[in-house]
């Protein structure tokens, strides 16, 4: 059972060891490279100094370099990113991404500060939820997800403490709407806190006019962007028609089951969870259950993209990973379901185990019906209450209370090591771009032709201008000249000329970006598999041991043959 405990004795110190455990955790990646789609973020805030009363007016989006619809989240991160180009006055990655380490400190000191009002070992759920690998990777990823879960928490716990204090707790109210708008206008997913406000007074008895205030303090911000908006481009911002455009790239039941895959292989380590559902008769059911609803892939019924690819012991890693998810996901809906309908007739539940399961469900089903496709950034918010769940189910088993602690000290130090491991792939991988695309130019000079254009994404494109003379093909805008040349990725996202085959000739040689690091594979382009955004993923990480990338160059010819 989940029930809130009186105030623990120590908590500055155990605030000061979280905090002491995130930096440490940050500070070996601080000089890591812009990575995925952070150089987008990066132009969008270059562009945001030059032009900042039009938040929309980047060249990336006049230009359509890239989809406008994948950008219409509001600019808070933006101007925040441009702030730091104020103050600096160069971007350096060091730099970036040391005053971002604020993000994830914030969220972990809220993971805490939110867990001790449902659990006797809260320092144990925040070190868990901040050791997910998940959480530990998107530290040092320069995107809104970071942002938007540390205002989400802290929304969340501001209005915990409105609600504790009485007559005095307007204040914590209001804050709590402000950071809800914060998280929003950082990124729409951030209106998920919202229900669960509203749940929490009518779960724990509190005034709903609690809320209220908060949903008053949350429109505040929203009127004002939207007004500023209306005045720049006369129209609203343009909310619905990019979910909608979102919505047929991927059915919702593989996304559903997508997202318990990255669930299972990103967040908690799935011997740990395996441990507790087989050790409790109860939840034994959702283990035998779940091959239910992961049968149609493997039946290919409904086959993942990539998965005819995916052999060995990856094929086993995506079974375990999406079993593992799937038993967490069915626990959390039968339970939550039959704790509502209790409380609704009015029978006895536990209010904080019916919070922390709703809490659980709202941030993991809107991204699986909402979104694209599934990735673990998308799920960062389940992290607490899956601590919750994982630290509660342990307290129950009929174990000595020091054979409890050493079980979910494990968890941690097993977790943490794997966390470690993706994210020192990820470093060396991301470094391995920045370096490659500091040695382009240098290696270019040996093919003689005129203007040498690029196409690339995945953070190739940020530094290969930044670093070199080159210059990014855009369809439709660029007017390539006899001679030039253009370097092209064969496996990253990129947006070669439409013409590629008709007017320009490939040259007989080629660059290869070789592997970098171990074999833990982050961003697998054999196999589709991306722990931190890659379409269509199977699993959240793979296992593999070939190149990064390999480059073609070609040459523009005057007439087509």
């Amino acid at each position: 059972m989940i029930t809130p405990v009186p105030p623990a004795r120590h908590v500055p110190v155990k605030l000061a060891l979280l905090c002491l455990f995130v930096l440490l955790l940050n500070f070996p990646y601080l000089n890591k490279a812009a990575y995925q789609d952070t150089w987008v973020m990066l132009h969008l805030a270059e562009d945001l100094r030059e032009d900042p009363l039009h938040p929309y007016n980047s060249s990336l989006l006049r230009n359509r370099v890239v989809p406008t619809r994948l950008y219409w989240n509001p600019p808070l991160y933006n101007y925040y990113l441009a702030l730091v180009r104020e103050v600096r006055g160069d971007y350096t990655d060091r730099f970036i991404n040391g005053v971002s380490t604020v993000f994830p400190l914030v969220a972990t000191l809220c993971f805490y500060l939110i867990a001790r009002r449902f659990t006797r070992w809260p320092l144990m759920c925040a070190l868990l939820a901040g050791a997910a690998p998940a959480f530990v990777i998107q530290s040092h990823n320069m995107m809104t997800d970071m942002p938007a879960v540390a205002f989400s928490l802290a929304s969340l716990y501001a209005f915990l403490r409105g609600c504790e204090a009485s007559s005095r707790g307007t204040p914590w109210l209001i804050a709590s709407g402000l950071l809800t708008g914060a998280a929003t206008l950082t990124r729409f997913s951030g209106v998920a806190v919202l229900p669960l406000l509203f749940l929490y007074c009518i779960l724990f008895r509190r005034p709903l006019m609690r809320a209220v205030v908060a949903l008053v303090a949350f429109l505040m911000p929203l009127a004002l962007w939207e007004i500023i908006f209306y005045s720049l481009h006369g129209s609203l911002h343009p909310v619905l028609p990019g979910v909608i455009d979102f919505l047929p790239r991927m059915s919702p039941f593989l996304s559903f089951n997508g997202n318990c895959t990255a669930l299972g292989g990103a967040f908690i380590i799935t011997p740990a969870i395996w441990v507790v559902f087989l050790v409790h008769k109860e939840l034994r059911l959702y283990l035998a259950l779940s091959p239910i609803f992961l049968s149609p892939f493997l039946a290919g019924v409904e086959p993942i993209p990539h998965i005819s690819d995916v052999q060995g012991l990856n094929l086993i890693l995506f079974i375990l990973f999406s079993w593992t998810g799937l038993s967490i996901v069915l626990a959390f809906i039968v339970r939550v379901a039959i704790q509502s309908v209790r409380f609704v007739r009015r029978r006895e539940v536990d209010s904080g185990e019916l919070f922390i399961g709703w809490f659980f469900l709202l941030n993991f089903i809107g991204p699986a019906v909402a979104l694209p496709f599934a990735t673990p950034r998308y799920l960062l918010m389940t992290g607490l209450p899956l601590a919750v769940f994982l630290v509660a189910r342990a307290q129950e088993i009929r174990w000595r209370p020091m054979a409890v602690q050493a079980f979910l000290g494990s968890t941690i130090l097993l977790t943490l090591g794997l966390a470690l491991t993706l994210a020192t792939h990820d470093y060396i991988a991301a470094n391995a771009l920045r370096t490659f695309a500091r040695q382009v130019n240098s290696r270019m000079k040996s093919v003689p032709g005129n203007k040498r254009w690029f196409v690339a994404e995945c953070g190739f494109r940020w530094y290969l201008e930044k670093y070199s003379k080159m210059t990014y093909f855009c369809n439709g805008i660029s007017k390539p000249d006899p001679g030039d040349i253009l370097v092209m990725p064969t496996n990253a996202a990129c947006h070669p000329p439409n013409d590629l085959q008709k007017n320009w000739r490939r040259l007989q040689w080629t660059i290869t970006l070789p592997a970098a690091g171990p074999p833990v594979r982050l961003t697998d382009f054999q196999t589709g598999a991306g722990f931190y955004s890659n379409a269509y993923a199977p699993m959240p990480f793979t296992i593999a041991n070939n190149r990064l990338d390999k480059f073609s160059v070609w040459r523009y010819r005057s007439k087509a043959r």
